[in-house]
Protein backbone atom coordinates (compact mmCIF):
# COMPACT_ATOMS: atom_id res chain seq x y z
CA UNK A 1 0.00 0.00 0.00
CA UNK A 2 2.84 2.25 0.38
CA UNK A 3 3.78 4.96 2.38
CA UNK A 4 0.62 6.00 2.86
CA UNK A 5 -2.31 3.96 4.09
CA UNK A 6 -5.79 4.25 2.84
CA UNK A 7 -8.12 6.37 5.46
CA UNK A 8 -10.65 2.82 5.89
CA UNK A 9 -7.32 1.79 7.68
CA UNK A 10 -7.41 4.23 10.28
CA UNK A 11 -7.95 2.54 13.54
CA UNK A 12 -9.94 4.94 14.74
CA UNK A 13 -13.86 3.50 13.46
CA UNK A 14 -15.76 6.93 12.76
CA UNK A 15 -12.71 7.79 10.25
CA UNK A 16 -12.21 4.86 9.05
CA UNK A 17 -16.71 4.15 8.97
CA UNK A 18 -16.72 7.65 7.22
CA UNK A 19 -13.77 6.73 4.75
CA UNK A 20 -15.70 3.24 3.37
CA UNK A 21 -18.81 5.74 2.85
CA UNK A 22 -17.17 7.85 0.16
CA UNK A 23 -15.53 4.62 -1.67
CA UNK A 24 -17.36 3.24 -4.80
CA UNK A 25 -14.30 1.35 -6.17
CA UNK A 26 -14.40 -2.23 -5.79
CA UNK A 27 -11.41 -3.01 -5.66
CA UNK A 28 -10.28 -1.19 -2.92
CA UNK A 29 -13.86 -2.42 -0.97
CA UNK A 30 -12.87 -5.85 -1.37
CA UNK A 31 -9.22 -4.87 -0.20
CA UNK A 32 -11.11 -3.31 3.34
CA UNK A 33 -13.15 -6.50 3.59
CA UNK A 34 -9.75 -8.58 4.02
CA UNK A 35 -7.33 -6.14 5.73
CA UNK A 36 -9.20 -3.31 7.62
CA UNK A 37 -8.33 -3.29 11.08
CA UNK A 38 -12.21 -2.48 12.56
CA UNK A 39 -14.39 -4.80 12.12
CA UNK A 40 -17.12 -2.82 10.77
CA UNK A 41 -15.28 -0.96 8.13
CA UNK A 42 -15.08 -5.20 6.77
CA UNK A 43 -18.76 -5.16 7.74
CA UNK A 44 -19.57 -2.43 5.70
CA UNK A 45 -16.92 -2.41 2.64
CA UNK A 46 -19.01 -6.23 2.01
CA UNK A 47 -21.99 -4.82 2.17
CA UNK A 48 -21.10 -1.80 -0.96
CA UNK A 49 -19.70 -4.06 -2.74
CA UNK A 50 -21.70 -5.20 -5.91
CA UNK A 51 -19.11 -6.74 -8.50
CA UNK A 52 -20.21 -10.56 -8.71
CA UNK A 53 -16.81 -12.16 -8.70
CA UNK A 54 -15.53 -9.98 -6.26
CA UNK A 55 -18.94 -11.01 -3.84
CA UNK A 56 -18.32 -14.74 -4.78
CA UNK A 57 -14.62 -14.35 -3.81
CA UNK A 58 -15.50 -13.43 -0.42
CA UNK A 59 -18.48 -15.79 0.00
CA UNK A 60 -15.56 -17.98 -0.51
CA UNK A 61 -12.57 -17.27 1.20
CA UNK A 62 -13.42 -14.87 3.49
CA UNK A 63 -12.03 -16.15 7.16
CA UNK A 64 -14.62 -14.59 9.18
CA UNK A 65 -18.14 -16.97 8.52
CA UNK A 66 -20.01 -13.49 9.23
CA UNK A 67 -18.50 -12.05 6.48
CA UNK A 68 -19.39 -15.34 3.40
CA UNK A 69 -22.71 -15.18 5.24
CA UNK A 70 -23.26 -11.04 4.26
CA UNK A 71 -21.92 -11.57 0.56
CA UNK A 72 -24.29 -14.87 0.31
CA UNK A 73 -27.07 -13.23 0.89
CA UNK A 74 -26.52 -11.16 -2.14
CA UNK A 75 -26.06 -13.99 -4.64
CA UNK A 76 -27.92 -15.11 -7.35
CA UNK A 77 -25.73 -17.55 -9.05
CA UNK A 78 -27.62 -21.43 -8.31
CA UNK A 79 -24.33 -23.12 -9.22
CA UNK A 80 -22.37 -20.81 -6.65
CA UNK A 81 -25.07 -20.71 -3.77
CA UNK A 82 -25.26 -25.05 -4.39
CA UNK A 83 -21.52 -25.50 -3.90
CA UNK A 84 -21.61 -23.04 -0.66
CA UNK A 85 -24.84 -24.38 0.65
CA UNK A 86 -23.07 -27.71 0.15
CA UNK A 87 -19.51 -27.35 1.37
CA UNK A 88 -18.98 -24.22 3.66
CA UNK A 89 -17.58 -25.56 6.89
CA UNK A 90 -20.33 -23.12 8.68
CA UNK A 91 -23.83 -23.85 9.61
CA UNK A 92 -25.17 -20.21 9.42
CA UNK A 93 -23.65 -19.66 5.94
CA UNK A 94 -25.05 -22.71 4.21
CA UNK A 95 -28.47 -22.14 5.22
CA UNK A 96 -28.33 -18.37 4.19
CA UNK A 97 -27.23 -20.11 1.11
CA UNK A 98 -29.76 -22.94 1.02
CA UNK A 99 -32.69 -20.53 1.53
CA UNK A 100 -31.24 -18.43 -1.90
CA UNK A 101 -31.74 -21.75 -3.64
CA UNK A 102 -34.40 -22.33 -6.12
CA UNK A 103 -34.05 -26.04 -6.89
CA UNK A 104 -36.24 -27.19 -3.71
CA UNK A 105 -35.25 -30.29 -3.93
CA UNK A 106 -31.32 -29.40 -3.15
CA UNK A 107 -32.39 -26.88 -0.91
CA UNK A 108 -34.53 -29.20 1.33
CA UNK A 109 -31.50 -31.91 1.82
CA UNK A 110 -29.34 -28.88 2.82
CA UNK A 111 -31.74 -28.33 5.21
CA UNK A 112 -32.52 -31.88 6.74
CA UNK A 113 -28.12 -32.29 6.76
CA UNK A 114 -28.13 -28.95 8.73
CA UNK A 115 -31.15 -29.62 10.87
CA UNK A 116 -29.94 -33.08 11.95
CA UNK A 117 -26.47 -32.18 12.41
CA UNK A 118 -27.61 -29.44 15.45
CA UNK A 119 -25.13 -26.51 14.59
CA UNK A 120 -26.55 -22.97 12.97
CA UNK A 121 -27.50 -20.40 15.34
CA UNK A 122 -31.02 -20.25 16.40
CA UNK A 123 -32.65 -17.23 14.13
CA UNK A 124 -31.20 -19.29 11.07
CA UNK A 125 -32.60 -22.62 12.23
CA UNK A 126 -35.67 -21.26 12.20
CA UNK A 127 -35.53 -19.85 8.49
CA UNK A 128 -34.53 -23.07 7.33
CA UNK A 129 -37.30 -25.03 9.55
CA UNK A 130 -39.72 -22.82 8.46
CA UNK A 131 -38.58 -24.22 4.83
CA UNK A 132 -38.56 -28.15 5.45
CA UNK A 133 -41.27 -30.73 4.26
CA UNK A 134 -39.78 -33.58 5.64
CA UNK A 135 -41.41 -35.32 8.40
CA UNK A 136 -38.77 -37.18 9.50
CA UNK A 137 -36.53 -33.94 9.96
CA UNK A 138 -39.26 -32.25 11.89
CA UNK A 139 -39.51 -35.09 13.97
CA UNK A 140 -35.82 -34.99 14.84
CA UNK A 141 -36.04 -31.70 15.73
CA UNK A 142 -39.26 -31.81 17.47
CA UNK A 143 -37.95 -34.77 19.89
CA UNK A 144 -34.54 -33.03 20.36
CA UNK A 145 -34.11 -31.58 23.56
CA UNK A 146 -30.72 -30.08 23.22
CA UNK A 147 -32.67 -27.68 20.67
CA UNK A 148 -34.21 -24.37 21.31
CA UNK A 149 -37.41 -24.40 22.40
CA UNK A 150 -38.49 -21.44 19.21
CA UNK A 151 -37.02 -24.28 16.60
CA UNK A 152 -38.83 -27.34 18.88
CA UNK A 153 -42.18 -25.31 18.90
CA UNK A 154 -41.89 -24.62 14.89
CA UNK A 155 -40.88 -28.25 14.28
CA UNK A 156 -44.31 -29.59 16.55
CA UNK A 157 -46.42 -27.37 14.30
CA UNK A 158 -45.60 -28.57 11.27
CA UNK A 159 -45.54 -32.31 11.99
CA UNK A 160 -48.24 -34.66 11.29
CA UNK A 161 -47.44 -37.68 13.15
CA UNK A 162 -49.90 -37.25 16.30
CA UNK A 163 -47.96 -40.23 17.34
CA UNK A 164 -45.06 -37.73 18.07
CA UNK A 165 -46.67 -35.17 19.45
CA UNK A 166 -48.14 -37.33 21.93
CA UNK A 167 -45.27 -38.62 22.62
CA UNK A 168 -44.16 -35.56 23.87
CA UNK A 169 -46.96 -34.35 25.10
CA UNK A 170 -46.30 -36.83 27.86
CA UNK A 171 -42.87 -36.96 28.50
CA UNK A 172 -42.73 -35.30 31.73
CA UNK A 173 -38.83 -35.01 30.92
CA UNK A 174 -39.57 -32.68 28.33
CA UNK A 175 -39.45 -28.66 29.39
CA UNK A 176 -43.56 -27.59 30.18
CA UNK A 177 -43.32 -25.15 27.39
CA UNK A 178 -42.51 -27.70 24.77
CA UNK A 179 -45.48 -30.07 26.64
CA UNK A 180 -47.47 -27.32 26.27
CA UNK A 181 -47.21 -27.06 22.11
CA UNK A 182 -47.80 -30.48 21.55
CA UNK A 183 -51.18 -30.88 24.42
CA UNK A 184 -52.05 -27.53 22.20
CA UNK A 185 -52.16 -29.52 18.93
CA UNK A 186 -52.96 -33.15 20.14
CA UNK A 187 -56.80 -34.46 19.88
CA UNK A 188 -56.01 -38.15 22.00
CA UNK A 189 -58.91 -37.81 24.73
CA UNK A 190 -57.68 -40.48 27.15
CA UNK A 191 -54.12 -38.33 27.12
CA UNK A 192 -55.69 -34.62 27.29
CA UNK A 193 -57.86 -36.21 30.20
CA UNK A 194 -54.89 -38.04 32.07
CA UNK A 195 -52.89 -34.73 31.80
CA UNK A 196 -55.68 -32.71 32.83
CA UNK A 197 -56.51 -34.57 35.83
CA UNK A 198 -52.75 -35.71 37.10
CA UNK A 199 -50.03 -33.26 35.10
CA UNK A 200 -48.53 -30.54 36.70
CA UNK A 201 -50.35 -27.43 37.49
CA UNK A 202 -48.61 -25.20 34.46
CA UNK A 203 -49.78 -27.72 31.53
CA UNK A 204 -53.30 -29.35 33.19
CA UNK A 205 -55.26 -26.12 32.15
CA UNK A 206 -53.94 -26.10 28.71
CA UNK A 207 -55.01 -30.30 28.51
CA UNK A 208 -58.46 -29.27 29.87
CA UNK A 209 -59.28 -26.41 27.35
CA UNK A 210 -58.88 -29.37 25.01
CA UNK A 211 -61.07 -31.62 26.37
CA UNK A 212 -64.12 -32.46 24.89
CA UNK A 213 -65.58 -33.85 28.07
CA UNK A 214 -66.10 -30.23 29.91
CA UNK A 215 -67.57 -31.89 33.21
CA UNK A 216 -63.55 -33.17 33.80
CA UNK A 217 -62.86 -29.64 32.15
CA UNK A 218 -64.56 -27.74 34.95
CA UNK A 219 -63.25 -30.07 37.96
CA UNK A 220 -59.65 -29.46 36.67
CA UNK A 221 -60.23 -25.79 36.46
CA UNK A 222 -61.45 -25.84 40.13
CA UNK A 223 -58.65 -28.32 41.30
CA UNK A 224 -56.12 -25.90 39.93
CA UNK A 225 -57.43 -22.64 41.53
CA UNK A 226 -57.33 -24.45 44.65
CA UNK A 227 -53.65 -25.57 44.47
CA UNK A 228 -52.49 -22.36 43.08
CA UNK A 229 -54.34 -20.76 46.36
CA UNK A 230 -53.52 -23.34 48.84
CA UNK A 231 -49.23 -22.46 48.03
CA UNK A 232 -48.58 -20.11 49.99
CA UNK A 233 -45.85 -18.68 47.93
CA UNK A 234 -47.66 -18.13 44.66
CA UNK A 235 -51.29 -17.16 46.41
CA UNK A 236 -50.33 -13.49 45.87
CA UNK A 237 -47.90 -13.64 43.25
CA UNK A 238 -49.42 -11.34 39.93
CA UNK A 239 -48.82 -14.47 38.03
CA UNK A 240 -50.78 -16.74 40.17
CA UNK A 241 -53.76 -14.29 41.07
CA UNK A 242 -54.15 -13.67 36.94
CA UNK A 243 -53.90 -17.28 36.17
CA UNK A 244 -56.73 -17.64 39.11
CA UNK A 245 -58.97 -15.07 37.62
CA UNK A 246 -58.65 -16.55 34.15
CA UNK A 247 -59.35 -20.03 35.47
CA UNK A 248 -62.41 -18.11 37.39
CA UNK A 249 -63.62 -17.05 34.28
CA UNK A 250 -63.94 -20.46 32.68
CA UNK A 251 -65.76 -22.13 35.38
CA UNK A 252 -69.60 -22.71 34.86
CA UNK A 253 -70.21 -24.42 38.66
CA UNK A 254 -72.20 -22.43 40.18
CA UNK A 255 -71.41 -23.97 43.56
CA UNK A 256 -67.80 -24.08 43.06
CA UNK A 257 -67.83 -19.79 41.88
CA UNK A 258 -69.38 -19.39 45.43
CA UNK A 259 -66.87 -20.89 46.89
CA UNK A 260 -64.34 -18.88 45.65
CA UNK A 261 -66.81 -15.84 46.22
CA UNK A 262 -66.22 -17.03 49.59
CA UNK A 263 -62.94 -17.71 50.10
CA UNK A 264 -61.19 -14.74 52.34
CA UNK A 265 -57.74 -16.22 51.23
CA UNK A 266 -58.08 -15.08 48.05
CA UNK A 267 -57.66 -11.77 46.18
CA UNK A 268 -60.55 -9.29 45.39
CA UNK A 269 -59.99 -9.06 41.52
CA UNK A 270 -60.73 -13.07 41.75
CA UNK A 271 -63.61 -13.01 44.21
CA UNK A 272 -65.11 -10.17 41.81
CA UNK A 273 -64.69 -12.54 38.81
CA UNK A 274 -66.15 -15.38 40.38
CA UNK A 275 -68.62 -12.93 41.17
CA UNK A 276 -69.19 -12.06 37.38
CA UNK A 277 -70.64 -15.76 36.49
CA UNK A 278 -72.78 -16.13 39.08
CA UNK A 279 -76.56 -16.28 37.95
CA UNK A 280 -77.50 -14.90 40.90
CA UNK A 281 -77.26 -11.50 40.50
CA UNK A 282 -79.01 -10.64 43.37
CA UNK A 283 -76.36 -12.92 45.47
CA UNK A 284 -73.38 -11.44 43.04
CA UNK A 285 -74.47 -8.08 44.19
CA UNK A 286 -74.14 -8.87 47.84
CA UNK A 287 -70.75 -10.35 47.23
CA UNK A 288 -69.31 -6.86 45.61
CA UNK A 289 -70.79 -4.80 48.02
CA UNK A 290 -68.88 -7.02 50.87
CA UNK A 291 -65.75 -6.73 48.78
CA UNK A 292 -65.40 -3.28 48.29
CA UNK A 293 -63.60 -1.18 51.12
CA UNK A 294 -61.41 2.15 50.79
CA UNK A 295 -57.93 0.26 51.36
CA UNK A 296 -58.43 -1.25 47.80
CA UNK A 297 -56.04 -0.09 44.95
CA UNK A 298 -58.14 2.51 43.27
CA UNK A 299 -58.15 1.07 40.13
CA UNK A 300 -59.68 -2.18 41.88
CA UNK A 301 -62.21 -0.24 44.16
CA UNK A 302 -63.65 1.80 41.15
CA UNK A 303 -63.97 -1.70 39.23
CA UNK A 304 -66.03 -3.39 42.12
CA UNK A 305 -67.87 -0.31 42.17
CA UNK A 306 -69.24 0.05 38.63
CA UNK A 307 -70.22 -3.56 39.20
CA UNK A 308 -72.28 -2.23 42.68
CA UNK A 309 -73.99 0.12 40.98
CA UNK A 310 -74.53 -1.86 37.57
CA UNK A 311 -76.20 -4.74 39.48
CA UNK A 312 -78.58 -2.06 41.58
Amino acid sequence: MGLFKPAWMNEEQNKALEAIGKLSNQVELAKAVKDAPVWKVKVEAVKKITDKTLLADIAKNAVKEYLRQLAVERIIDQTLLIDIAKNDNDADVRITAALNISDNIISQQIFADILTGNSGMSDLREQALSKVEDQDVLEYVALNKKESITCRELAIGKLTNMAVIDKIAKDTSNDLIIRGYAIEKTSTQSLLASIAQNGDVQIRVKAADRLEDRDVAQQTYIAVIKKLLSDKNLRYTQGSWETREKLVRKITDQAALIDVTSNRDEVPLVRMAAADKLTDRDLAHKIYSGLINTTLPASVYAEIKSRIDSSK
